[in-house]
């Protein structure tokens, strides 16, 4: 799912925000920042202290001015520095983005994710200027689609967003814009009742209930996976779900923090066959 963050002028994460996010994104984390007018990057695989190492010696030298800050879970491309977050257009704008944009997916490959897929093929042969195009953000981002959520830095330190107010995608403190809520540390139960059997010592990410058709549906995302409850049926755990569930899942990942969001249009047109989900019991 990752998390994009936009960081103000002269704020930093706290190490429970930067370590919350790499606890639920560790396929890579990396950093934009301005130097000279020109926009640099650095970028961090599999190691979190030396992130945040980085992370801090960048804002001690560069934080006077806005950043952006991803972490990554990956789902289209290998786990490699080349497909972590943040990419280059060009040496003025760098992007990060949380979602899939599955427009893009024919292009991608195990070297090539979506995220990269969409700067190499989409933005990079924009025209000159595209930055400041008004028409331009409107056709990027029906073109992502809304369950993808963008943030371009420009080197003199406007931020252009795709979709920067969907799903679960806000303000935070002292100015900072969040694509979801995966900063947040998670609370640490010693008994979490999971359905039908009930689990100690479990990290609760957060729970999303509602209705569809008539019957009450509840997601639910912990240390353990993700959980579909519908009309009193456990779910197995998201991998296991149908495709049609899965990519239902896979644009929805953000809405598992967000608990205040609904889903019925959508999961209601997925919901047509009650049999196909009586073959997901446990």
């Amino acid at each position: 799912m990752c998390i994009a963050i936009v960081q103000p002028a002269n704020q930093r994460l706290t190490e429970a925000e930067a370590k919350a996010s790499w606890d639920s994104n560790s396929h890579g984390a990396g950093v934009a920042y301005i130097d000279s007018g020109k926009i640099k990057l650095e970028k961090v695989l599999d190691n979190f202290q030396q992130f945040w190492q980085m992370y801090n010696r960048i804002c001690d030298e560069f934080g006077s001015k806005k950043m952006l800050v991803h972490f990554r879970i990956k789902t289209h491309g290998a786990q490699t520095l080349d497909n972590t977050h943040p990419f280059l257009i060009d040496d003025r704008h760098a992007l990060i983005h949380n979602g899939i944009i599955t427009a893009i997916t024919s292009k991608t490959s195990n070297e090539r994710s979506d995220t990269r897929a969409f700067v190499e093929e989409v933005l990079m042969k924009l025209p000159e200027g595209w930055f400041d195009n008004a028409a331009i953000p409107d056709l990027l981002a029906s073109y992502i689609g809304t369950g993808s959520k963008v943030a371009i830095l420009r080197a003199d330190e406007t931020v252009l967003y795709l979709n920067g107010s969907l799903g679960g995608a806000h303000i935070g403190r002292d100015g900072f814009w969040f694509s979801n809520n995966s900063y947040k540390p998670v609370v640490r139960t010693n008994y979490y009742d999971y359905g039908d059997r009930n689990y100690g010592n479990l990290f609760s990410f957060g729970t999303v209930k509602g209705t569809v058709n008539g019957k009450n549906y509840e997601f639910n995302k912990s240390t353990r996976g993700i959980t579909v409850k519908y009309d009193g049926f456990l779910l197995t755990t998201y991998l296991k779900l149908p495709s049609q569930i899965m990519d239902f899942a896979d644009k929805n990942m953000d809405v598992l923090f967000d608990l205040d969001i609904k889903l019925d249009g959508e999961l209601s047109e997925i919901i047509t066959n009650y049999e196909d989900w009586k073959t997901c019991l446990v």
